[in-house]
This record gives C-alpha cells, structure tokens and sequence, in this order.
C-alpha cells in the first residue's frame, strides 16, 4: 500500500482538516483507504461505505477512540480480503 490522498498544500504546508488521516492504495488490487476523523462531539460511531464511483475506496468515518480500533480494523480486513 502506498499513501494515496495529498496532504499537503502547493507550498507544502500541511491540510488539518483531518480528511483524510490516514489514505493508502494498493498498487496491485487498486482498492484504496480513506479514514476520516470526526470529533467525539459529533455522533460517536464508526460509518463507513463503498465508494464505487470509479474508485473502488473504502471511507471511513470515525473519531479516534479506542473503542473503534478493533470495528475498524474488521471493516478494513474483510474488504481488502473479500
């Protein structure tokens, strides 16, 4: 896997948006990997879908709690091996 999304500006000052935080492609499948981060205010869950719309991409929205690790890292497991 490689990173994928840019994360920084022209003048290679960093994004902080925290979308996304973390991005990689595979270069053999060509599946990618976006996780973005949505504060603990917000709605405390993990949502993720497909985006099939020419990027075979697997988003992810969570905030960044312990209790997320192991759902995220099934979500991610089950469609890399699918």
């Amino acid at each position: 896997m490689i990173s994928y999304y840019n994360t920084s500006f022209s003048n290679g000052q960093k994004i902080m948006d925290m979308n996304p935080i973390f991005s990689a492609k595979s270069k053999i499948s060509h599946k990618s990997i976006r996780i973005i981060h949505e504060t603990v205010n917000e709605e405390d869950d993990v949502h993720h879908w497909l985006d099939t719309n020419g990027k075979n991409e697997l988003v992810i929205i969570c905030s960044l709690s312990q209790q997320h690790v192991q759902r995220v890292k099934g979500i991610i497991e089950r469609w890399i091996y699918e």
